[in-house]
This record gives structure tokens, sequence and C-alpha cells, in this order.
């Protein structure tokens, strides 16, 4: 943190996601018990640790959480290939079956959940 505040002339301020989910990726997971990979932007301890260290500076800190979501256009082809694991075409046809699609490619949409922390303060005197 003091090398971000030796860059600036006021203030710092950090935006950092938190979380991404996919709505679509959850409930496949869900239904194939498979993991949901991590997505490497969206890391809760990154924030928490940018607040623990600025805790120990002694700074007053302003935090606010912000969420927004978007559908997106998907398949389940694609959705299933986020997976990074084989998948058969047996089973790609099952599940955009089970969610009602007519084929593997055919387009579905999914919702994106994205959470940021915007973290800021003002630089020491």
């Amino acid at each position: 943190m003091p090398l971000l505040e030796a860059l600036a002339k006021h203030a710092v301020i950090i935006n950092t996601q938190s979380r991404q989910t996919d709505s679509l990726q959850q409930q496949l997971s869900q239904q194939l018990n498979w993991t949901i990979p991590t997505v490497y932007q969206a890391d809760p301890q990154r924030a928490k640790s940018y607040l623990a260290a600025l805790n120990q500076l002694h700074r007053q800190v302003h935090h606010q959480s912000f969420t927004y979501q978007r559908d997106i256009p998907t398949t389940i082809n694609d959705e299933l290939q986020s997976f990074e694991r084989p998948f058969s075409l047996k089973l790609a046809t099952q599940m955009a079956e089970h969610f009602q699609v007519a084929h593997p490619q055919a387009s579905i949409t999914a919702t994106m959940t994205y959470q940021f922390e915007l973290i800021n303060w003002r630089k020491p005197q």
C-alpha cells in the first residue's frame, strides 16, 4: 500500500472484482456434481487482504461493494467446456434436453453476476 500511496497525489482508489457467478454453470454443476472452476480475476480474498493491510497502516478507509447482473447468450456446449474437463456429445445432448433447448449448440441465456469492491483512502500528509 505504501507504494501505491507514493504514486498518488491525494488519494488511492482500488476497484477489485470479488465474485463472478454464472447461473447456468451453477445449475450444470449441481446436475453433474462437477466443481465450478475458479475465476482468477474474482478473488474474494484480495479485497480482504487490502483492507487488512490498510487497517495495519491505520488508514481511514471507505469501502463499498456493488453487484450487477447481465444476461448473456451461451450454449450448453460452451458452458460444459467452461468446466475444463472432457465431456461426450451424449452428455451435452442430455443436458440440452434437461434445459429444454433443441440441441447443445442452441442459444440459451445465462445470468452473470459480478461483485466488485471499491476501496479508497486519502494519502497521509
